[in-house]
């Protein structure tokens, strides 16, 4: 029959099958077993052979009648005991992974449970679990190294899972204008750290106040008292700010005109009043003034929008003098030819 590998201080149980040329003929078995024990035997069946000695081993069988001895033979290898190593007991934060298991040598390693690992049937599997909060937290896998039939061993490991935080904070997509700032506070863990330093007035603690120059991503870092970490993105976008300039105090005639306002980007521009400027949507705008009967002072806003909430505004004071009244008397004076008349 087939010989199967097998461990060193194990047994094999071998057998032969012999068809007799001569019915009734007594026929004559020998067995060697080199390194085994017993090294022989006589009969069909000789029962359990012991080896302790590690190598290639061969078995010879004959069968002898008076046609003369028939013979064969087998080999297998008697190998050393395999060792299983689980390695040591691994403590876990949710949701991180770490190598388990040591590789001993060319044997089939197999583990059980399978969850939560990368392979089960490797020597050093990759382990990732999450933390659900009940005593399934603790995991004990068992490994299981096989050199044969009847030839392995077995070891454990403990792999223990720890809650990380869950990290929020009160805006992870705030928008400001230029030169303007943010407040964010994070939850949900002992200790924060923010980075990267540019723009924060502190880089430690669960508020911060952000003002970048230009658009930044934030990464806050929380950290639980069992050492377990977890982060999360604040994506701050920085709008360009708007700058809007009215002018200088200036004065106009009613009726005639004077220009306001200056250019000082492309933003969206208003102005209120509207009434009797040329455009109330321009930066530079002409106002021509009418129907004022006395001197009035008229305060002009001007606001420049750049989108997203950013806006500036500026104001400028224009002082409208009212046009003179002339009177003539007489109104319709009449004289001879010849003669004059005092006009006032």
């Amino acid at each position: 029959n087939t010989l199967n590998n097998t461990c060193v201080g194990n047994i094999i149980s071998p057998s032969a099958n012999v068809q007799d040329c001569y019915s009734g003929e007594v026929l004559k078995y020998n067995w060697s077993f080199i390194n085994g024990s017993p090294a022989s035997s006589a009969k069909l069946d000789p029962g359990d052979i012991l080896y302790n000695k590690i190598g290639t081993q061969n078995v010879i069988f004959s069968a002898a009648n008076s046609c003369g001895t028939t013979t064969a033979s087998k080999t297998f290898e008697v190998v050393s005991k395999p060792v299983a190593n689980a390695g040591s007991n691994v403590i876990l934060c949710d949701g991180d992974s770490k190598t388990i298991g040591i590789n001993t040598g060319n044997y089939t390693y197999s583990w059980s449970p399978v969850t939560g690992l990368s392979n089960p049937n490797i020597a050093t599997p990759e382990v990732q679990l999450n933390y659900t909060g009940t005593s399934a937290d603790t995991v004990i896998y068992i490994l299981h190294v096989s050199a044969g039939t009847n030839c392995d061993s077995t070891d454990a490991v403990q792999v223990i899972v720890k809650p990380s935080p869950k990290i929020s904070v009160s805006n992870s997509n705030p928008l400001i204008c230029q030169g303007q700032a943010v407040q964010i506070t994070a939850s949900g863990a002992n200790t924060y750290s923010w980075s990267p330093s540019a723009g924060l007035n502190t880089t430690t603690g669960a508020t911060v106040i952000m003002s970048p120059a230009a658009s930044t991503t934030y990464t806050v870092t929380g950290m639980l008292t069992n050492g377990c970490s977890s982060s999360k993105p604040v994506s701050v976008t920085v709008n360009k700010a708007a700058v809007a300039e009215a002018g200088n105090p200036d004065s106009v005639c009613n009726g005639s005109s004077i220009t306001i306002g200056t250019n000082t980007g492309s933003f969206n521009y208003s102005w209120q009043p509207a009434k009797n400027l040329s455009d109330p949507n321009s930066a530079v705008t002409t106002l021509i003034p009418s129907g004022y009967t006395k001197d009035t002072i008229v305060k002009y806003f001007l606001t420049a929008d750049a989108g997203a909430g950013c806006s500036a505004i500026d104001s400028v004071s224009i002082k409208i003098k009212k046009s003179p009244v002339v009177t003539i008397n007489p109104a319709k004076p009449e004289i001879c030819s010849g003669n004059s008349i005092t006009v006032t």
